[in-house]
C-alpha cells in the first residue's frame, strides 16, 4: 500500500517565452523556452522524503524547442503541410530521504519530432514520427527509481479519450 502526501510548502519561479516567425505565406519558425526554479520551504511535520531547500521531484530546470511549418501543395486539389521540432528538456532532481538516502539528477533529454500530411476538403491523413533519435531517459525519474528497486510498474496507464459534443 502506498500513502502519498504533500510534503509542504514550496515555491516556484520561472520565466518562460514563447514566439513564432512566418517568414513567409508557407513557412514559419518557432522558438520557445523556460527556466524554472523549485525548492521547498517548509515541511509538514510527517514529511520524510526531503528537506527545506530541495527542489521538487521531476521539474526540469530548463526545457526549450525550435518548430518549423511548411505549407505547400501536393496537386492542384490535395494541399500538404510538414512539421518538425526540436525538443530539449534540461535535467530534473529526484530526492527520497524516505528509506535511504537518494538524491538523483536526469540527464537531458532530447526529442526530434516530425509530421508530414495531406488534406483534401474535409480529410486529413498524417505520418508522424516522435522522438526519431530514440532517446532512452525516462521523463519520470520517480517511476524509473521505483522500477529499478522493485521490478514493478507501481500503476498501470490508461489511455483516457475525452470528446468534447
Amino acid at each position: 500500500m502506498a500513502l502519498i502526501q504533500n510534503a509542504g510548502d514550496a515555491e516556484i519561479q520561472g520565466i518562460e517565452w514563447s514566439t513564432q516567425f512566418h517568414i513567409s505565406e508557407l513557412m514559419s519558425l518557432g522558438f520557445n523556452a523556460n527556466f524554472t526554479d523549485t525548492e521547498f520551504t517548509k515541511l509538514d511535520p510527517n514529511a520524510v522524503s526531503v528537506r527545506v531547500g530541495d527542489p521538487l521531484n521531476d521539474i526540469p530546470k530548463y526545457s526549450y524547442s525550435i518548430n518549423a511549418d511548411f505549407d505547400f501543395n501536393w496537386s492542384s486539389s490535395t494541399a500538404g503541410f510538414a512539421h518538425i521540432n526540436f525538443n530539449r528538456q534540461g535535467p530534473s532532481t529526484l530526492t527520497n530521504l524516505s528509506f535511504t538516502p537518494l538524491t538523483l539528477e536526469s540527464s537531458d533529454l532530447n526529442l526530434l519530432n516530425a509530421q508530414i500530411g495531406a488534406e483534401w476538403q474535409q480529410l486529413t491523413v498524417r505520418v508522424f514520427g516522435r522522438n526519431l533519435t530514440n532517446e532512452l531517459r525516462a521523463i519520470n525519474q520517480s517511476f524509473m527509481h521505483f522500477l529499478r528497486k522493485t521490478g514493478r510498474a507501481p500503476w498501470v496507464l490508461v489511455p483516457v479519450m475525452n470528446s468534447k459534443r
